[in-house]
Protein backbone atom coordinates (compact mmCIF):
# COMPACT_ATOMS: atom_id res chain seq x y z
CA UNK A 1 0.00 0.00 0.00
CA UNK A 2 2.79 2.41 0.94
CA UNK A 3 4.67 1.56 -2.27
CA UNK A 4 1.53 2.26 -4.32
CA UNK A 5 1.11 5.64 -2.60
CA UNK A 6 4.76 6.48 -3.27
CA UNK A 7 4.34 5.54 -6.95
CA UNK A 8 1.24 7.73 -7.23
CA UNK A 9 3.02 10.66 -5.60
CA UNK A 10 6.09 10.25 -7.80
CA UNK A 11 3.84 9.97 -10.86
CA UNK A 12 2.09 13.25 -10.02
CA UNK A 13 5.43 14.94 -9.37
CA UNK A 14 6.72 13.71 -12.75
CA UNK A 15 3.67 15.19 -14.50
CA UNK A 16 4.44 18.55 -12.90
CA UNK A 17 8.10 18.29 -13.94
CA UNK A 18 6.95 17.70 -17.55
CA UNK A 19 4.83 20.88 -17.42
CA UNK A 20 7.91 23.11 -17.83
CA UNK A 21 10.67 20.53 -18.56
CA UNK A 22 13.15 23.09 -19.89
CA UNK A 23 12.95 25.04 -16.62
CA UNK A 24 13.37 21.91 -14.52
CA UNK A 25 16.36 20.60 -16.47
CA UNK A 26 17.99 24.05 -16.65
CA UNK A 27 17.52 24.28 -12.90
CA UNK A 28 18.87 20.74 -12.52
CA UNK A 29 21.99 21.44 -14.60
CA UNK A 30 22.81 24.65 -12.71
CA UNK A 31 22.44 23.21 -9.22
CA UNK A 32 24.07 19.92 -10.21
CA UNK A 33 27.19 21.96 -11.03
CA UNK A 34 26.76 24.02 -7.84
CA UNK A 35 26.81 20.86 -5.72
CA UNK A 36 29.60 19.14 -7.65
CA UNK A 37 32.03 22.06 -7.83
CA UNK A 38 33.15 21.53 -4.19
CA UNK A 39 34.76 18.24 -5.33
CA UNK A 40 37.51 20.27 -7.04
CA UNK A 41 38.83 22.05 -3.90
CA UNK A 42 39.36 18.61 -2.34
CA UNK A 43 41.95 17.77 -5.00
CA UNK A 44 43.47 21.26 -4.70
CA UNK A 45 43.82 20.86 -0.93
CA UNK A 46 45.40 17.43 -1.37
CA UNK A 47 47.98 18.70 -3.88
CA UNK A 48 48.76 21.82 -1.83
CA UNK A 49 49.25 20.08 1.53
CA UNK A 50 51.14 17.17 -0.02
CA UNK A 51 53.69 19.61 -1.43
CA UNK A 52 53.68 21.53 1.84
CA UNK A 53 54.41 18.31 3.76
CA UNK A 54 57.21 17.42 1.33
CA UNK A 55 58.57 20.97 1.64
CA UNK A 56 58.51 21.36 -2.17
CA UNK A 57 55.97 24.15 -2.38
CA UNK A 58 56.84 27.31 -4.33
CA UNK A 59 55.39 30.81 -4.67
CA UNK A 60 53.92 29.83 -8.02
CA UNK A 61 52.16 26.88 -6.37
CA UNK A 62 50.59 29.20 -3.78
CA UNK A 63 49.43 31.70 -6.42
CA UNK A 64 47.99 28.88 -8.57
CA UNK A 65 46.22 27.43 -5.53
CA UNK A 66 44.62 30.79 -4.63
CA UNK A 67 43.59 31.52 -8.23
CA UNK A 68 42.07 28.07 -8.73
CA UNK A 69 40.15 28.25 -5.44
CA UNK A 70 38.93 31.74 -6.32
CA UNK A 71 37.79 30.60 -9.76
CA UNK A 72 35.86 27.66 -8.26
CA UNK A 73 34.01 29.74 -5.67
CA UNK A 74 33.33 32.65 -8.05
CA UNK A 75 31.89 30.19 -10.57
CA UNK A 76 29.75 28.68 -7.83
CA UNK A 77 28.50 32.13 -6.77
CA UNK A 78 27.58 33.01 -10.36
CA UNK A 79 25.74 29.72 -10.83
CA UNK A 80 23.85 30.29 -7.57
CA UNK A 81 22.77 33.73 -8.80
CA UNK A 82 21.50 32.36 -12.14
CA UNK A 83 20.01 29.32 -10.41
CA UNK A 84 18.03 31.48 -7.97
CA UNK A 85 16.36 33.24 -10.91
CA UNK A 86 15.53 30.03 -12.81
CA UNK A 87 14.43 28.25 -9.63
CA UNK A 88 12.02 31.07 -8.69
CA UNK A 89 10.34 30.99 -12.11
CA UNK A 90 10.11 27.19 -12.05
CA UNK A 91 8.60 27.14 -8.55
CA UNK A 92 6.13 29.86 -9.54
CA UNK A 93 4.76 27.88 -12.49
CA UNK A 94 4.56 24.57 -10.60
CA UNK A 95 2.64 25.79 -7.54
CA UNK A 96 0.33 28.07 -9.55
CA UNK A 97 -0.54 25.31 -12.00
CA UNK A 98 -1.74 23.18 -9.06
CA UNK A 99 -3.69 26.14 -7.61
CA UNK A 100 -5.19 26.97 -11.00
CA UNK A 101 -6.38 23.38 -11.55
CA UNK A 102 -8.00 23.15 -8.11
CA UNK A 103 -9.77 26.51 -8.47
CA UNK A 104 -10.82 25.76 -12.05
CA UNK A 105 -12.42 22.50 -10.96
CA UNK A 106 -14.20 24.15 -8.01
CA UNK A 107 -15.56 27.03 -10.09
CA UNK A 108 -16.80 24.65 -12.81
CA UNK A 109 -19.13 22.93 -10.32
CA UNK A 110 -22.58 23.92 -9.07
CA UNK A 111 -22.00 26.69 -6.53
CA UNK A 112 -23.67 25.03 -3.53
CA UNK A 113 -21.68 21.79 -3.90
CA UNK A 114 -18.41 23.22 -5.14
CA UNK A 115 -16.24 21.82 -2.34
CA UNK A 116 -16.35 20.22 1.08
CA UNK A 117 -15.16 22.00 4.19
CA UNK A 118 -14.74 25.66 5.01
CA UNK A 119 -13.30 28.51 2.95
CA UNK A 120 -10.51 28.86 5.53
CA UNK A 121 -9.51 25.22 5.11
CA UNK A 122 -9.60 25.54 1.32
CA UNK A 123 -7.42 28.68 1.18
CA UNK A 124 -4.99 27.17 3.69
CA UNK A 125 -4.70 23.98 1.64
CA UNK A 126 -4.31 25.78 -1.71
CA UNK A 127 -1.59 27.97 -0.25
CA UNK A 128 0.43 25.56 1.91
CA UNK A 129 -0.08 22.29 0.03
CA UNK A 130 0.81 23.81 -3.34
CA UNK A 131 3.98 25.24 -1.78
CA UNK A 132 4.73 21.82 -0.26
CA UNK A 133 4.45 20.11 -3.67
CA UNK A 134 6.57 22.74 -5.42
CA UNK A 135 9.23 22.50 -2.69
CA UNK A 136 9.35 18.72 -2.98
CA UNK A 137 9.87 18.83 -6.76
CA UNK A 138 12.73 21.34 -6.63
CA UNK A 139 14.25 19.48 -3.68
CA UNK A 140 14.74 16.41 -5.90
CA UNK A 141 17.47 18.38 -7.67
CA UNK A 142 19.34 18.93 -4.39
CA UNK A 143 18.97 15.28 -3.39
CA UNK A 144 20.27 13.92 -6.72
CA UNK A 145 23.15 16.42 -6.75
CA UNK A 146 24.24 15.86 -3.15
CA UNK A 147 23.86 12.09 -3.60
CA UNK A 148 26.18 12.23 -6.62
CA UNK A 149 28.67 14.30 -4.64
CA UNK A 150 28.49 11.89 -1.70
CA UNK A 151 29.11 8.89 -3.98
CA UNK A 152 32.09 10.58 -5.65
CA UNK A 153 33.46 11.58 -2.25
CA UNK A 154 33.03 8.04 -0.92
CA UNK A 155 34.89 6.58 -3.93
CA UNK A 156 37.76 9.04 -3.44
CA UNK A 157 37.96 8.37 0.30
CA UNK A 158 37.71 4.59 -0.11
CA UNK A 159 40.67 4.67 -2.51
CA UNK A 160 42.69 6.56 0.09
CA UNK A 161 41.78 4.37 3.09
CA UNK A 162 38.71 2.16 3.28
CA UNK A 163 38.92 1.59 7.05
CA UNK A 164 38.71 5.28 7.95
CA UNK A 165 35.96 5.79 5.37
CA UNK A 166 33.75 3.06 6.85
CA UNK A 167 34.39 4.28 10.39
CA UNK A 168 33.53 7.87 9.37
CA UNK A 169 30.37 6.90 7.47
CA UNK A 170 28.91 4.53 10.06
CA UNK A 171 27.37 7.22 12.37
CA UNK A 172 25.59 8.82 9.42
CA UNK A 173 24.12 5.49 8.36
CA UNK A 174 22.76 5.07 11.90
CA UNK A 175 21.06 8.50 11.77
CA UNK A 176 19.58 7.73 8.35
CA UNK A 177 18.07 4.48 9.61
CA UNK A 178 16.76 6.27 12.70
CA UNK A 179 14.98 8.94 10.63
CA UNK A 180 13.49 6.28 8.37
CA UNK A 181 12.10 4.41 11.37
CA UNK A 182 10.59 7.62 12.78
CA UNK A 183 9.00 8.79 9.52
CA UNK A 184 5.52 7.54 10.55
CA UNK A 185 5.72 9.61 13.73
CA UNK A 186 6.87 12.64 11.70
CA UNK A 187 4.03 12.18 9.20
CA UNK A 188 1.30 11.88 11.86
CA UNK A 189 2.63 14.78 13.93
CA UNK A 190 2.90 17.18 10.98
CA UNK A 191 -0.51 16.13 9.70
CA UNK A 192 -1.95 16.99 13.10
CA UNK A 193 -0.21 20.39 13.03
CA UNK A 194 -1.84 21.15 9.66
CA UNK A 195 -5.29 20.07 10.86
CA UNK A 196 -5.11 22.10 14.06
CA UNK A 197 -3.72 25.17 12.24
CA UNK A 198 -6.54 25.04 9.73
CA UNK A 199 -9.16 24.45 12.45
CA UNK A 200 -7.88 27.34 14.57
CA UNK A 201 -7.86 29.73 11.60
CA UNK A 202 -11.42 28.73 10.67
CA UNK A 203 -12.63 29.13 14.25
CA UNK A 204 -11.06 32.60 14.54
CA UNK A 205 -12.74 33.60 11.26
CA UNK A 206 -16.11 32.33 12.55
CA UNK A 207 -15.78 34.25 15.82
CA UNK A 208 -14.86 37.50 14.09
CA UNK A 209 -17.76 37.17 11.65
CA UNK A 210 -20.14 36.53 14.57
CA UNK A 211 -18.63 39.02 17.04
CA UNK A 212 -22.01 40.66 17.64
CA UNK A 213 -23.58 37.32 18.64
CA UNK A 214 -20.62 36.60 20.95
CA UNK A 215 -21.02 39.96 22.71
CA UNK A 216 -24.81 39.64 22.93
CA UNK A 217 -24.41 36.28 24.65
CA UNK A 218 -21.73 37.65 27.01
CA UNK A 219 -19.40 34.87 25.91
CA UNK A 220 -16.19 36.86 25.38
CA UNK A 221 -14.33 35.00 28.15
CA UNK A 222 -15.58 31.58 27.03
CA UNK A 223 -14.62 32.26 23.42
CA UNK A 224 -11.18 33.52 24.44
CA UNK A 225 -10.67 30.48 26.66
CA UNK A 226 -11.69 28.15 23.83
CA UNK A 227 -9.21 29.81 21.46
CA UNK A 228 -6.48 29.51 24.09
CA UNK A 229 -7.19 25.78 24.50
CA UNK A 230 -7.08 25.24 20.74
CA UNK A 231 -3.83 27.17 20.55
CA UNK A 232 -2.33 25.11 23.39
CA UNK A 233 -3.19 21.87 21.60
CA UNK A 234 -1.66 23.16 18.39
CA UNK A 235 1.42 24.44 20.26
CA UNK A 236 2.02 21.00 21.79
CA UNK A 237 2.27 19.37 18.36
CA UNK A 238 4.30 22.26 16.90
CA UNK A 239 6.77 22.02 19.80
CA UNK A 240 7.08 18.25 19.30
CA UNK A 241 7.78 18.78 15.61
CA UNK A 242 10.32 21.50 16.33
CA UNK A 243 12.06 19.49 19.06
CA UNK A 244 12.35 16.52 16.73
CA UNK A 245 13.79 18.70 13.93
CA UNK A 246 16.29 20.34 16.29
CA UNK A 247 17.20 16.94 17.76
CA UNK A 248 17.99 15.46 14.33
CA UNK A 249 19.92 18.59 13.33
CA UNK A 250 21.94 18.59 16.57
CA UNK A 251 22.57 14.86 16.30
CA UNK A 252 23.84 15.27 12.77
CA UNK A 253 26.15 18.15 13.70
CA UNK A 254 27.52 16.27 16.67
CA UNK A 255 28.07 13.22 14.50
CA UNK A 256 30.35 15.35 12.34
CA UNK A 257 32.42 16.03 15.45
CA UNK A 258 32.35 12.34 16.44
CA UNK A 259 33.37 11.28 12.92
CA UNK A 260 36.11 13.91 12.90
CA UNK A 261 37.41 12.50 16.19
CA UNK A 262 37.37 8.96 14.78
CA UNK A 263 39.26 10.14 11.67
CA UNK A 264 41.87 12.00 13.74
CA UNK A 265 42.47 9.03 16.07
CA UNK A 266 42.83 6.58 13.20
CA UNK A 267 44.81 9.06 11.09
CA UNK A 268 47.28 9.70 13.93
CA UNK A 269 48.11 6.01 14.06
CA UNK A 270 48.40 5.69 10.25
CA UNK A 271 50.45 8.90 9.88
CA UNK A 272 52.84 7.66 12.53
CA UNK A 273 53.45 4.63 10.33
CA UNK A 274 53.62 6.84 7.21
CA UNK A 275 50.52 5.08 5.81
CA UNK A 276 48.59 8.36 5.49
CA UNK A 277 49.72 11.81 4.37
CA UNK A 278 48.55 15.20 5.62
CA UNK A 279 46.92 15.87 2.23
CA UNK A 280 44.83 12.70 2.63
CA UNK A 281 43.78 13.79 6.12
CA UNK A 282 42.67 17.21 4.84
CA UNK A 283 40.56 15.53 2.10
CA UNK A 284 38.84 13.35 4.72
CA UNK A 285 37.98 16.34 6.93
CA UNK A 286 36.92 18.49 3.95
CA UNK A 287 34.56 15.95 2.37
CA UNK A 288 33.13 14.85 5.71
CA UNK A 289 31.15 18.08 6.14
CA UNK A 290 29.52 17.74 2.71
CA UNK A 291 28.70 14.09 3.30
CA UNK A 292 27.03 14.92 6.61
CA UNK A 293 24.97 17.60 4.81
CA UNK A 294 23.72 14.97 2.35
CA UNK A 295 22.82 12.56 5.16
CA UNK A 296 20.91 15.27 6.98
CA UNK A 297 19.14 16.46 3.84
CA UNK A 298 18.21 12.98 2.70
CA UNK A 299 16.71 12.18 6.10
CA UNK A 300 14.68 15.39 6.01
CA UNK A 301 13.56 14.67 2.47
CA UNK A 302 12.11 11.30 3.48
CA UNK A 303 9.89 13.11 6.00
CA UNK A 304 9.19 15.89 3.50
CA UNK A 305 8.15 13.38 0.83
CA UNK A 306 5.56 11.92 3.21
CA UNK A 307 4.22 15.42 3.78
CA UNK A 308 3.99 15.89 0.00
CA UNK A 309 1.93 12.71 -0.22
CA UNK A 310 -0.48 14.21 2.35
CA UNK A 311 -0.55 17.51 0.39
CA UNK A 312 -1.66 15.67 -2.77
CA UNK A 313 -4.30 13.79 -0.75
CA UNK A 314 -5.72 17.00 0.75
CA UNK A 315 -5.91 18.76 -2.62
CA UNK A 316 -7.36 15.63 -4.27
CA UNK A 317 -10.29 15.83 -1.86
CA UNK A 318 -11.36 19.10 -3.53
CA UNK A 319 -11.47 17.56 -7.03
CA UNK A 320 -13.24 14.31 -6.10
CA UNK A 321 -14.84 12.26 -7.57
CA UNK A 322 -12.49 13.07 -10.45
CA UNK A 323 -8.98 11.62 -10.52
CA UNK A 324 -6.19 13.48 -8.76
CA UNK A 325 -4.56 13.73 -12.21
CA UNK A 326 -6.70 16.88 -12.53
CA UNK A 327 -4.20 18.53 -10.14
CA UNK A 328 -1.34 18.14 -12.64
CA UNK A 329 -3.25 18.75 -15.88
CA UNK A 330 -1.16 21.00 -18.11
CA UNK A 331 -2.73 24.42 -18.70
CA UNK A 332 -1.57 27.59 -20.39
CA UNK A 333 -0.70 30.15 -17.71
CA UNK A 334 0.15 33.42 -19.40
CA UNK A 335 0.64 35.91 -16.59
CA UNK A 336 2.41 38.51 -18.71
CA UNK A 337 -0.35 39.19 -21.23
CA UNK A 338 -3.30 38.74 -18.89
CA UNK A 339 -5.18 41.90 -17.99
CA UNK A 340 -7.24 42.27 -14.85
CA UNK A 341 -10.09 42.51 -14.20
CA UNK A 342 -11.45 40.43 -17.07
CA UNK A 343 -15.20 40.38 -17.62
CA UNK A 344 -16.33 37.61 -19.93
CA UNK A 345 -19.41 38.60 -21.93
CA UNK A 346 -21.61 36.13 -23.74
CA UNK A 347 -22.59 37.90 -26.95
CA UNK A 348 -25.05 35.15 -27.94
CA UNK A 349 -27.84 35.99 -25.50
CA UNK A 350 -30.57 33.34 -25.46
CA UNK A 351 -34.07 34.73 -26.04
CA UNK A 352 -36.30 32.82 -23.63
CA UNK A 353 -39.52 31.41 -25.05
CA UNK A 354 -39.95 28.53 -22.61
CA UNK A 355 -38.05 26.45 -20.06
CA UNK A 356 -38.97 22.85 -19.34
CA UNK A 357 -37.77 20.67 -16.45
CA UNK A 358 -38.41 16.95 -16.94
CA UNK A 359 -38.37 14.30 -14.18
CA UNK A 360 -35.88 16.10 -11.94
CA UNK A 361 -34.66 14.07 -8.93
CA UNK A 362 -32.18 15.18 -6.28
CA UNK A 363 -31.31 15.01 -2.58
CA UNK A 364 -31.05 11.22 -2.30
CA UNK A 365 -31.05 10.30 1.41
CA UNK A 366 -32.18 7.23 3.33
CA UNK A 367 -33.41 5.38 0.23
CA UNK A 368 -35.52 8.26 -1.10
CA UNK A 369 -35.19 11.57 -2.94
CA UNK A 370 -36.01 14.93 -1.38
CA UNK A 371 -37.61 15.89 -4.71
CA UNK A 372 -38.59 13.10 -7.12
CA UNK A 373 -39.80 13.24 -10.74
CA UNK A 374 -40.34 17.01 -10.67
CA UNK A 375 -41.52 18.44 -14.00
CA UNK A 376 -42.42 22.00 -14.93
CA UNK A 377 -42.89 24.08 -18.08
CA UNK A 378 -42.39 27.85 -17.80
CA UNK A 379 -43.34 30.27 -20.57
CA UNK A 380 -41.83 33.68 -21.19
CA UNK A 381 -43.22 36.36 -18.88
CA UNK A 382 -44.75 33.89 -16.38
CA UNK A 383 -44.46 34.19 -12.60
CA UNK A 384 -43.92 30.85 -10.85
CA UNK A 385 -44.26 30.51 -7.06
CA UNK A 386 -42.70 27.62 -5.11
CA UNK A 387 -44.29 27.32 -1.68
CA UNK A 388 -44.48 24.84 1.18
CA UNK A 389 -43.76 24.38 4.85
CA UNK A 390 -40.29 24.91 6.35
CA UNK A 391 -37.92 22.09 5.36
CA UNK A 392 -40.04 20.99 2.40
CA UNK A 393 -37.21 21.74 -0.06
CA UNK A 394 -38.18 25.11 -1.59
CA UNK A 395 -34.62 26.50 -1.52
CA UNK A 396 -33.10 23.21 -2.67
CA UNK A 397 -35.51 22.97 -5.61
CA UNK A 398 -34.85 26.56 -6.66
CA UNK A 399 -31.07 26.02 -6.45
CA UNK A 400 -31.38 22.89 -8.59
CA UNK A 401 -33.44 24.76 -11.15
CA UNK A 402 -30.74 27.48 -11.22
CA UNK A 403 -27.92 24.93 -11.61
CA UNK A 404 -26.45 25.74 -8.19
CA UNK A 405 -26.98 22.20 -6.88
CA UNK A 406 -26.34 19.05 -8.92
CA UNK A 407 -29.31 16.99 -10.10
CA UNK A 408 -29.25 13.24 -9.56
CA UNK A 409 -31.34 12.71 -12.70
CA UNK A 410 -33.61 14.57 -15.11
CA UNK A 411 -33.34 16.89 -18.10
CA UNK A 412 -33.74 20.60 -18.80
CA UNK A 413 -34.85 22.10 -22.11
CA UNK A 414 -34.80 25.72 -23.28
CA UNK A 415 -36.89 26.63 -26.34
CA UNK A 416 -37.12 22.92 -27.12
CA UNK A 417 -33.37 22.29 -27.07
CA UNK A 418 -31.72 20.21 -24.35
CA UNK A 419 -29.44 22.12 -21.95
CA UNK A 420 -26.22 20.10 -21.64
CA UNK A 421 -24.52 22.13 -18.89
CA UNK A 422 -27.16 23.52 -16.53
CA UNK A 423 -24.63 25.28 -14.28
CA UNK A 424 -23.11 27.33 -17.11
CA UNK A 425 -26.40 27.94 -18.92
CA UNK A 426 -28.30 29.36 -15.93
CA UNK A 427 -26.00 32.32 -15.44
CA UNK A 428 -25.93 35.91 -16.78
CA UNK A 429 -26.93 37.07 -19.34
CA UNK A 430 -29.65 34.38 -19.31
CA UNK A 431 -30.44 33.94 -15.60
CA UNK A 432 -29.68 35.49 -12.21
CA UNK A 433 -30.34 33.98 -8.79
CA UNK A 434 -31.00 35.92 -5.57
CA UNK A 435 -30.38 33.77 -2.49
CA UNK A 436 -32.25 33.91 0.80
CA UNK A 437 -29.11 35.24 2.52
CA UNK A 438 -27.26 37.23 -0.14
CA UNK A 439 -23.59 37.99 0.40
CA UNK A 440 -22.04 41.42 0.00
CA UNK A 441 -18.36 42.22 -0.40
CA UNK A 442 -16.19 44.55 1.64
CA UNK A 443 -16.64 47.44 -0.78
CA UNK A 444 -18.98 50.31 -1.70
CA UNK A 445 -22.68 49.98 -2.52
CA UNK A 446 -21.86 50.82 -6.15
CA UNK A 447 -19.24 48.06 -6.50
CA UNK A 448 -21.49 45.52 -4.76
CA UNK A 449 -24.14 46.18 -7.39
CA UNK A 450 -21.89 46.36 -10.44
CA UNK A 451 -19.15 43.84 -9.53
CA UNK A 452 -16.94 45.19 -12.31
CA UNK A 453 -19.67 45.91 -14.88
CA UNK A 454 -19.44 49.09 -16.92
CA UNK A 455 -22.97 50.52 -17.26
CA UNK A 456 -24.42 54.02 -17.79
CA UNK A 457 -25.41 55.93 -14.65
CA UNK A 458 -29.02 55.99 -15.84
CA UNK A 459 -29.17 52.19 -15.90
CA UNK A 460 -27.77 52.08 -12.36
CA UNK A 461 -30.28 54.70 -11.23
CA UNK A 462 -33.16 52.68 -12.74
CA UNK A 463 -32.32 49.45 -10.87
CA UNK A 464 -31.87 51.39 -7.62
CA UNK A 465 -35.40 52.72 -8.07
CA UNK A 466 -36.84 49.29 -8.94
CA UNK A 467 -35.11 47.83 -5.85
CA UNK A 468 -36.69 50.51 -3.61
CA UNK A 469 -33.27 51.90 -2.65
CA UNK A 470 -33.75 55.58 -3.55
CA UNK A 471 -34.58 56.68 -0.02
CA UNK A 472 -31.75 54.59 1.44
CA UNK A 473 -29.19 56.18 -0.90
CA UNK A 474 -30.28 59.60 0.36
CA UNK A 475 -29.94 58.52 4.00
CA UNK A 476 -26.53 56.87 3.66
CA UNK A 477 -23.62 59.28 4.28
CA UNK A 478 -21.97 58.78 0.90
CA UNK A 479 -24.84 57.27 -1.07
CA UNK A 480 -23.56 54.79 -3.65
CA UNK A 481 -20.00 55.30 -2.40
CA UNK A 482 -20.88 54.16 1.14
CA UNK A 483 -18.62 51.36 2.39
CA UNK A 484 -20.83 48.44 3.50
CA UNK A 485 -18.22 46.58 5.62
CA UNK A 486 -17.56 42.85 5.77
CA UNK A 487 -20.62 41.09 4.27
CA UNK A 488 -22.61 44.31 4.64
CA UNK A 489 -22.34 44.49 8.42
CA UNK A 490 -22.57 48.33 8.36
CA UNK A 491 -26.03 48.36 6.78
CA UNK A 492 -29.35 46.71 7.66
CA UNK A 493 -30.47 43.26 6.55
CA UNK A 494 -33.20 44.75 4.34
CA UNK A 495 -30.68 47.04 2.65
CA UNK A 496 -28.35 44.08 2.03
CA UNK A 497 -31.15 42.14 0.35
CA UNK A 498 -32.20 45.07 -1.86
CA UNK A 499 -28.60 45.81 -2.91
CA UNK A 500 -28.30 42.13 -3.90
CA UNK A 501 -31.59 42.47 -5.82
CA UNK A 502 -30.21 45.51 -7.67
CA UNK A 503 -27.11 43.43 -8.52
CA UNK A 504 -29.39 40.77 -10.07
CA UNK A 505 -31.57 43.25 -11.97
CA UNK A 506 -28.73 45.24 -13.54
CA UNK A 507 -27.62 42.09 -15.40
CA UNK A 508 -30.85 42.39 -17.46
CA UNK A 509 -31.33 38.64 -17.68
CA UNK A 510 -34.26 36.81 -19.27
CA UNK A 511 -34.98 34.79 -16.13
CA UNK A 512 -34.77 35.84 -12.46
CA UNK A 513 -34.93 33.34 -9.57
CA UNK A 514 -35.60 34.79 -6.11
CA UNK A 515 -35.51 32.89 -2.81
CA UNK A 516 -37.72 34.47 -0.11
CA UNK A 517 -37.43 38.22 -0.65
CA UNK A 518 -39.77 38.89 2.31
CA UNK A 519 -37.26 38.41 5.16
CA UNK A 520 -35.82 41.69 6.40
CA UNK A 521 -38.36 43.86 4.50
CA UNK A 522 -41.47 45.64 5.76
CA UNK A 523 -44.74 45.02 3.90
CA UNK A 524 -44.87 48.37 2.11
CA UNK A 525 -41.30 48.08 0.81
CA UNK A 526 -41.92 44.52 -0.35
CA UNK A 527 -45.14 45.53 -2.14
CA UNK A 528 -43.28 48.36 -3.90
CA UNK A 529 -40.53 45.98 -5.05
CA UNK A 530 -42.91 43.35 -6.44
CA UNK A 531 -44.97 46.05 -8.15
CA UNK A 532 -41.79 47.30 -9.84
CA UNK A 533 -40.65 43.79 -10.79
CA UNK A 534 -43.97 42.57 -12.17
CA UNK A 535 -44.41 45.74 -14.23
CA UNK A 536 -42.04 44.20 -16.78
CA UNK A 537 -44.30 41.69 -18.57
CA UNK A 538 -41.42 40.26 -20.60
CA UNK A 539 -39.37 39.20 -17.58
CA UNK A 540 -39.80 35.65 -16.22
CA UNK A 541 -39.69 35.04 -12.47
CA UNK A 542 -39.44 31.84 -10.40
CA UNK A 543 -39.90 32.64 -6.70
CA UNK A 544 -39.64 30.60 -3.50
CA UNK A 545 -42.05 32.23 -1.02
CA UNK A 546 -44.79 31.65 1.54
CA UNK A 547 -46.21 35.17 1.14
CA UNK A 548 -49.85 34.67 0.15
CA UNK A 549 -50.13 38.12 -1.45
CA UNK A 550 -47.27 37.31 -3.84
CA UNK A 551 -48.57 33.79 -4.52
CA UNK A 552 -51.91 35.26 -5.68
CA UNK A 553 -50.08 37.29 -8.35
CA UNK A 554 -48.32 34.24 -9.83
CA UNK A 555 -49.40 32.25 -12.90
CA UNK A 556 -48.37 28.85 -11.50
CA UNK A 557 -47.97 27.67 -7.90
CA UNK A 558 -45.86 24.64 -6.92
CA UNK A 559 -46.78 23.27 -3.49
CA UNK A 560 -44.14 21.09 -1.82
Amino acid sequence: MTKQKNKRTLGLMWELIKYRPYLYFANFLIFFLVFLLPVIPGFLYDAYYTKLEANTITAENIVSFVLCMGAVYLSRALLLYIGAYVDTIHRFYICNLVRYNVMREIFSRPASGAFKGTVGTLTDSINEDANQIEESITWTIDIISTYTFAVLSAIILLRINWKITIAAFLPFVIVLLMVKKLKIYIENNRKKVRELSSGTATKIMDYFQSIQAVKAAGSEEAVTRNLMLMNERKSAYVIKDKVFSVFISALNKNLVSISTGIILLMAAFLMENSALGIGDLIIFLYYLDYISEFTMEFGEYLAHFKQTEIAFQRLSAYVEPKSNCILTKHQKLDFHKQKYPVIVKNEEKVHLENIEYRNICFGYQQDEFLIKDFSLKVKRGERIAITGKIGSGKTSLLKNMAGLLPMDSGEVYCNGEKVENVTEFFSPPFCTYLSQTPRLFMDTVRENILLGMDVPEQSLSDVIGRSALNQDMEQLDKGLETFVGANGKKISGGQRKRIALARALIRKTELVMIDDLSSGLDRETEKEIWRNLFADKEKTYIIATNNEQIIKLCDQVILL
